[in-house]
């Protein structure tokens, strides 16, 4: 069967039926709803016909109208009729099964029901496809109009039983190009693209999806663009104008003009609003570049007006260009700013880090869903990108993720967290970004889970653990029975170089552990 219906089975985790060509759920009775499922209401309603029409040419008519909860976006006949104009499809008749598919699964967020309240900035949960869908919105006015992918709404909160419908005013156009296919064909980035080609920086930008298992997973990004006519106001009118201008091999990473490129691409999908969003009490907040060791630093005037580095004089008050930013590829973001930005050495504000982004953990189908409680076990032999577990005897650990779905009164930052069981001996260490030198208090954001337990008879009572920052042992034992303390202040650190660091527990009383993520917070 093609690949794009196997991900839909991956997406909705729906029975192995539907590997027919036929409709899935044909026949099936939904009698005993009090309310209509989602396409059946869709289906009441004329101004949906098109879309209805679109939904069966895609073979999801009766997906839609099974139990799992969805959120839709969907366009009137009017906005379906000039969709079909503007990309010169004669009618709904002449899509494949597979185009009607590409369409209709980009309007479609499986396993959560958002309603209007919910929507801003990018949708954590992935659609159908596989993408994340942007809300962009007026936060100094609640009530202007929200846009997705640049589309408004124009109708919010149609509630069915499984679901619910945002009408939109123009049907949505799913990114056909990933981040680095976008930045070389503007016409406005010439030297830029000439130069991440030189750099070997392409091959990055041009990766879209990584294997992870039998899985794949996408790999996103976000270019900080710097303009043609930016460039020349720096007297670089070329690209031999800016190899001269920084000298040395464009594809070795010790020299300037390969850090020059590389600083302007951030790993991650990081749309405007998450870039300038920060913690109530922050300032200011740093994002690791593709430069080796190398942050960038984003903060406000205490308005609305957004800098990068605006601490170091040689790059003080570059802006975005809000009139281009959340350019949108397959694989993440291009922003466009409005000065060169040397490789400075960044400003130092708390840094946290969530333990629950292995690419492992994300290649789950519930990861994050807000609608589903579940939990996978990762045994002690299996292979995690930035953790490593350690038992006597070995091979008896796990590492459980947990996802708390609709439990909307805990104190997660992502509603889940990772449960650890290390057996009678062993140790959990976690691989940590690089820090800027200096020296940090260590908080622990873990979850008592087990609080209510008889410790003294149960045998999941918690466990007790020694915290050690490379290596070197960071404060006294944690008790993760502590019903009091989710926000554990660890102890004091001193951050001598900038690189990658590991940060273990190492198991001193037997017993599960949970924890949810981890902040460095700078004593300045």
């Amino acid at each position: 069967m093609k690949k794009i219906i196997n991900i839909l089975i991956f997406v909705f985790s729906i029975s192995l039926g539907f590997v027919s060509c036929d409709d899935p759920f044909a026949g099936e009775d939904f009698a005993a709803y009090t309310e209509q499922p989602m396409s059946i209401y869709l289906e009441t309603k004329e101004e949906y016909s098109s879309w209805v029409e679109l939904l069966k040419r895609a073979d999801l008519y009766n997906a839609l109208n099974t139990d799992d909860g969805f959120t839709c976006f969907v366009g009137n006949n009017e906005a379906v009729a000039r969709y079909l104009k503007n990309n010169n499809f004669a009618s709904i008749d002449v899509l494949t099964e597979e185009q009607a598919w590409a369409i209709m699964s980009y309007h479609i967020v499986p396993n959560v029901i958002l309603q209007q309240e919910a929507l801003g900035g990018q949708i954590m949960d992935k659609t159908a496809s596989g993408n994340y869908l942007l809300v962009e919105f007026d936060s100094s006015n609640p009530d202007a109009p929200k846009f997705v992918q640049s589309s408004e709404i124009i109708n919010y909160n149609q509630e069915v039983i499984n679901g619910v419908v945002h009408e939109i005013g123009e049907v949505l156009q799913p990114p056909l190009y990933n981040v680095g296919e976008l930045l070389a064909a503007s016409d406005r980035y010439e030297i830029l693209n000439e130069a991440v080609i030189l750099s070997g920086v392409d091959k990055y930008l041009n990766i879209t999806d990584i294997p992870v298992d039998y899985e794949t997973v996408k790999d996103y990004k976000t270019i900080l663009a710097v303009t043609d006519s930016v460039f020349a106001l720096n007297g670089i009118s070329s690209i031999d104008d800016l190899l001269k201008h920084f000298g040395g091999s464009p594809k070795d990473k010790r020299k300037d003009f390969y850090k020059f490129v590389a600083y302007h691409v951030l790993p991650g999908s990081l749309d405007y609003n998450t870039l300038i969003t920060r913690e109530s009490a922050a300032k200011g907040q740093n994002f690791l570049t593709y430069a080796q060791n190398q942050y960038i630093t984003v903060t406000d005037d205490g308005g609305l007006t957004n800098y990068i580095n605006a601490h170091d004089p040689i790059d003080k008050e570059v802006r975005f260009n809000l009139d281009r930013v959340n350019i949108i590829g397959v694989n993440g973001y291009i922003h466009e700013v409005d000065k060169l930005m040397d490789v400075v050495a960044p400003f130092t504000y708390p840094f946290t880090h969530e333990l629950t982004t292995d690419k492992e953990f994300e290649v789950l189908d519930f990861y994050r869903g807000p609608n589903t409680q579940k939990i996978e076990e990762f045994k002690g032999d299996d292979s995690l990108e930035f953790i490593e577990m350690v038992t006597v005897p070995s091979g008896v650990g796990l590492i459980k993720y947990r996802n708390m779905g609709n439990v909307t009164n805990m104190p997660m930052s992502f509603n889940d967290y990772l449960i650890v069981e290390l057996g009678d001996m062993g140790y959990v260490e976690f691989t940590i970004p690089p820090l800027i030198v200096g020296r940090y208090n260590l908080v622990v954001y873990k979850w008592q889970y087990w609080a209510g337990v008889d410790k003294a008879t149960d045998s999941s009572r918690p466990g007790t653990c020694q915290t050690y920052f490379n290596n070197i042992k960071v404060g006294g034992p944690m008790n993760h029975g502590d019903s009091h303390t989710f926000r554990y202040p660890v102890g004091e650190l001193h951050v001598t170089e900038m690189k990658e660091s590991k940060l273990k527990f190492k198991l001193t009383k037997r017993g599960p552990m949970a924890f949810d993520r981890i902040t460095f917070e700078p004593i300045q």
